[in-house]
């Protein structure tokens, strides 16, 4: 009887090498029940034990209990990402009320981050509303390439985080259970390593309309390895987190 491994993965199309990976799964006696969601439902499948692994925004890692770090891929970018940005019909300094993403806790609060730190503005944020004919807006994932020609401007998070501090950015990184199988974690990861091997393989043929422009964004916007540069823009922004979560609880006291 082969293992049975429940995982979840964000539906965007950043994630195509690893879905190609666990495609080649059928080889291995791993057999794998996976979850394709937003980022923010991934985080709550895993608090909810529906899943072994997954991968999930980095802004929601202070919320586990416990979890195992798979530290060799992540969903980052070194500079412009393309599809973390705020979109606006006014100039940044202009901004009064900005709409955050209902999908993502972690660019939510990497945006007030550097709306603090790097454009010195402090606008009203509403609740994380679905509605996206606003006129500024946070929004992340694959809808940016749709959204994006209807707003005057365009900010992305990756290139003004690396602005900021010269460092990548990591938005999301895979975790497992501490109880999964070492061996099971092994296989997980060979497989992402022969998806991100074949990159001509990644676009399935329902996107073939679109290979062109996805595999620039691929090659080019997101940065799959997590290496030592990505642990310490890990580790820097967990730090401007805890003074972000710090000053907003001090400002509620006072309040």
């Amino acid at each position: 009887m082969k293992s049975k491994l429940r995982l979840a993965c964000v539906e965007y199309y950043n994630t195509l090498p690893f879905l190609h990976g666990l495609s080649l799964l059928e080889s291995n006696q791993l057999e794998i029940e996976l979850v394709l969601a937003p980022p923010a439902e991934c985080s709550q499948l895993y608090l909810s034990d529906a899943v072994d692994i997954a991968l999930i925004p980095v802004g929601a890692l202070d919320k586990l209990d416990a979890y195992r770090l798979m530290d060799t891929y992540c969903i980052g970018c070194n500079g412009a990402v393309d599809t973390v940005a705020i979109l606006s019909q006014v100039p940044i300094q202009a901004i009064t009320t900005l709409h955050l993403d209902p999908q993502s806790n972690t660019s939510n609060r990497l945006v007030q981050i550097l709306c603090r730190e790097y454009w010195n503005i402090n606008p009203k944020y509403s609740n994380h509303s679905k509605n996206y004919d606003q006129e500024s807006i946070l929004a992340i994932g694959d809808k940016v390439f749709d959204l994006e020609s209807k707003y005057q401007y365009k900010y992305d998070l990756g290139a003004t985080w690396k602005a900021h501090t010269g460092l990548p950015f990591v938005f999301a990184v895979w975790i497992t259970k501490p109880s999964v199988n070492q061996e099971f974690i092994e296989i997980i990861d060979q497989a992402f390593h022969r998806g991100m091997s074949h990159p001509d393989q990644w676009i399935p043929n329902h996107l073939n309309t679109e290979r062109d422009n996805l595999m620039k964004y691929l090659t080019e916007n997101i940065v799959f390895s997590f290496d030592d540069s990505m642990r310490e823009a890990l580790n820097l922004f967990n730090s401007k987190l805890e003074a972000l979560e710090y000053g907003y609880r001090n400002y509620t006291k006072q309040n």
